[in-house]
């Protein structure tokens, strides 16, 4: 069991935890306080809402700190109540609704701190019992780690708009997925489901079940607004055996929403999941031409993908040829050899369609030019009927012969059969 009986394990802990005031409201204690709408965003995994109050003038804005001492106090609260009704008795609760409502949110807050923080009961106590005993020590040594932290993300997180590389401007692949992609409502929440899985379809179904709520109270808040997915629920046969039970068939009727959509944006959550698979393989940087042809690439083929690895093969022979062709030569040796350095090294090394963060920080040090030649010096010598003057123009002819591949990959691709209603 992990330790956190003293500020500096309770900070070491709390700094990977970032917060978010998303909205602020009238407080209920007293006319001075407000009620702070806060996310909580751990470095892995999923973020979490709560409610936190506190009078400003007194405490300023909550710290993650105090909103982390508050939601772990709530996290208590299932296992020191033998249920709802002991709950409602001991708080004075007037309204069942209300310590429904309260009752559940703890509930949440208990199994976000278990199963995304992973901290046990013991754990989450010892943690809680610390926060309440040394909460400005502890928020001290958060801030300081703060900043020890914010170094070293800029440190791995360069910027690549200050210059062209090769004669092409670049955008990180965070970028290129937040921009160039229209994930729908949900999409976003499916990349994880699908980056590795097998088959495309299992991966979309999957995260639509995934996203279904479990609390009574998130389903009775969701259905006012989405009875037509009732119908269609049950047009699908998914309200079969429910036998009159509304909050299954809310569930139903919630998987029946998420998917569709998913499968709405289906060409675009399989662009977002290659990149993400990219940055996986040491991909930091791209070159907008390059991540243009990717998507469209993936785009034109979709409707024929069954498989996760038929995007990312499509990827691979498309960056491979690209880049092949943006290093080229006449008769291919040296670019064949660069593409396969450049893959087996992470793409650590400068160069006009794919950089690490390492490439691009060598590259913003040094200037392009003089750090291609630094990186390549030994494979150039080798070459010397290629010039750095002919690699940056065959950077600039890359997007076309990229394009035409993608287009002839995707009028290969195996015809796809949507099976969704038969699961």
């Amino acid at each position: 069991m992990a330790a956190y009986e003293t500020p500096e394990q309770a900070a070491r802990f709390l700094v990977d935890i970032h917060l978010d005031i998303l909205h602020t409201g009238k407080g209920d204690f007293s006319p001075n306080h407000v009620k702070y709408t806060c996310q909580l965003t751990p470095r892995y995994g999923d973020p979490f809402t709560t409610d936190y109050q506190s009078n400003p003038s007194v405490h300023g804005e909550p710290t993650v700190t105090q909103v982390m001492s508050s939601l772990l106090s709530d996290s208590r609260i299932p296992d020191a109540y033998h249920d709802v009704d002991d709950f409602a008795d001991d708080m004075g609760y007037r309204k069942p609704s209300e310590a429904i409502r309260a009752w559940e949110g703890c509930r949440k807050a208990r199994d976000w701190v278990r199963d995304t923080l992973n901290l046990s009961n013991g754990e989450a106590n010892q943690l809680s019992d610390t926060l309440d005993e040394y909460e400005t020590e502890v928020q001290a040594q958060v801030e300081q780690l703060q900043e020890e932290q914010a170094r070293q993300d800029a440190y791995e997180h360069p910027p690549v708009d200050q210059m062209l590389y090769g004669g092409q401007k670049f955008i990180t692949i965070k970028e290129a997925i937040d921009n160039l992609l229209d994930l729908g409502d949900y999409g976003e929440d499916a990349v994880d489901y699908v980056n590795g899985a097998s088959y495309i379809d299992d991966a979309l179904q999957e995260a639509a079940d995934g996203m279904v709520d479990i609390y009574y109270h998130d389903l009775l808040h969701w259905l006012p607004d989405n009875y037509e997915w009732l119908e269609e629920a049950d047009a699908q046969g998914l309200l079969e055996g429910c036998k009159g039970d509304l909050m299954k068939m809310t569930q139903a009727a919630q998987y029946e929403c998420y998917s569709q959509n998913l499968y709405d944006h289906k060409a675009d959550i399989l662009a977002a999941v290659t990149l993400a698979h990219l940055k996986d393989q040491g991909v930091y940087a791209i070159s907008e031409d390059m991540a243009d042809t990717l998507i469209e690439g993936i785009r034109d083929a979709s409707d024929g993908m069954n498989r996760f690895s038929d995007a990312t093969d499509l990827a691979e022979e498309t960056m491979s040829d690209s880049l092949t062709e943006a290093l080229g030569d006449e008769d291919g040796e040296l670019s064949a050899d660069m593409a396969d350095t450049l893959r087996d090294s992470g793409y650590d090394k400068p160069n006009p369609c794919m950089m690490s963060a390492e490439a691009v920080r060598l590259a913003n040090k040094d200037g392009y030019d003089q750090a291609f030649q630094n990186a390549w010096h030994d494979l150039l010598a080798e070459h010397p009927e290629v010039g750095g003057d002919s690699l940056t123009h065959a950077a600039e002819e890359s997007r076309d012969s990229s394009t035409r591949l993608a287009q002839n990959h995707g009028n290969d691709a195996p015809s796809h059969e949507d099976t969704r209603a038969e699961l």
